[in-house]
């Protein structure tokens, strides 16, 4: 998890888009016509990502899909890492089994703090500049110098290129006062919030110290309201304690007795986004479970689809390809 506005653009790309799914009969009388590039449209009074060649497209992402996972603060050792390298070939066949297994599980989008290059030949992915990252003072020369370089790199060469999507800030559900959804509106294609459910009395907490915050109560229309944009929920969770994880830093997150409970969670969570027609995606922080003795910071929790043995949780994994088969591009 990210607390804090991170001032990081993400922008949605393609390279070698895979096959998707299509529509049915009555969106394709709907939809704009294809342009080349991804674009997002209102379609009979819902919202949708529109892939380059004219389709719908419903973005379910994971994030931190990388082969360069996290190292446990305790012994020095990203044990990822090592699973990786002694199952795979090369990094490339690593990309490759990854994103076929993603695929059959109902996932089409590599999110946030993933090797993105590895997979832009393989799925549509997210690109995050990080403006924000180790910064503390928005107002400081360092940090107008740090947006001016990387956008220089990173985002004056896409200016003519017009395959991306400017997806927001990835902002904090936890600490998020209403005037930033509201003054992002002209900036932005997507407003992107990443959104947790953590334990009761967290948000009223913060709310007195920060506030006022936009509330958590029906967030996802409160963001679509304040914003006037489609919405993306860019990070959510939740852990178990059938796995080998503490699950206890940061103790703020709801934990599970089993792999089937966090599996309704997640089915709860996504099947509400689903339900919301101004939603157009939602990405799974992570792949990849947390090293049990911590990673930099000391999480050590269950979020992964797959252990650091590079095991899936089946009995997680296996519920959530039937929801992710209910995604609106699928369905409506």
């Amino acid at each position: 998890m990210r607390l804090g506005l991170l001032w990081t653009v993400i922008l949605i790309g393609l390279a070698g888009l895979p096959f998707l799914p299509g529509c049915n009969d009555n969106q394709e009388a709907s939809l704009p016509d294809a342009t080349g590039f991804f674009q997002v449209a209102e379609v009979d009074g819902r919202w949708l990502l529109i892939t380059p060649d004219g389709r719908p497209f419903y973005s379910v992402g994971v994030n931190h899909v990388t082969a360069n996972n996290n190292t446990d603060r305790e012994t020095g050792v990203c044990p990822y890492c090592v699973a990786v390298d002694s199952t795979y070939e090369s990094r490339e066949a690593w990309a490759e089994t990854t994103s076929e297994r993603l695929a059959s599980w109902g996932f089409n989008t590599i999110g946030a703090w993933s090797d993105d290059q590895l997979f832009a030949p393989l799925m549509p992915y997210t690109e995050l500049l990080n403006y924000g990252g180790g910064q503390s003072d928005y107002f400081s020369k360092e940090f107008m110098e740090r947006v001016q370089e990387i956008t220089a790199d990173k985002v004056v060469p896409l200016k003519d290129d017009p395959k991306h999507l400017i997806l927001g800030a990835r902002a904090s559900s936890l600490s998020m006062p209403p005037q930033v959804p509201q003054a992002a509106t002209p900036y932005l294609d997507v407003f992107s919030v990443n959104f947790y459910a953590t334990v009761e009395g967290l948000f009223d907490t913060l709310n007195g110290q920060w506030g006022p915050l936009v509330p958590i109560e029906n967030w996802l229309e409160t963001y679509y309201e304040l914003s006037g944009l489609p919405l993306m929920a860019t990070e959510f969770s939740f852990r178990s304690s059938e796995s080998d994880l503490p699950n206890t830093e940061p103790p703020i997150y709801l934990t599970f007795d089993t792999q089937v409970e966090r599996a309704a969670a997640y089915d709860e969570y996504v099947q509400s986004c689903f339900d919301a027609p101004y939603i157009v995606g939602q990405h799974w922080f992570e792949y990849v479970d947390q090293p049990i003795g911590g990673r930099f910071d000391g999480e050590n929790n269950n979020f992964g689809l797959v252990t650091v043995e590079d095991e899936p949780y089946d009995d997680f994994v296996e519920p959530v390809t039937v929801t992710n088969a209910r995604a609106p591009h699928l369905t409506d």
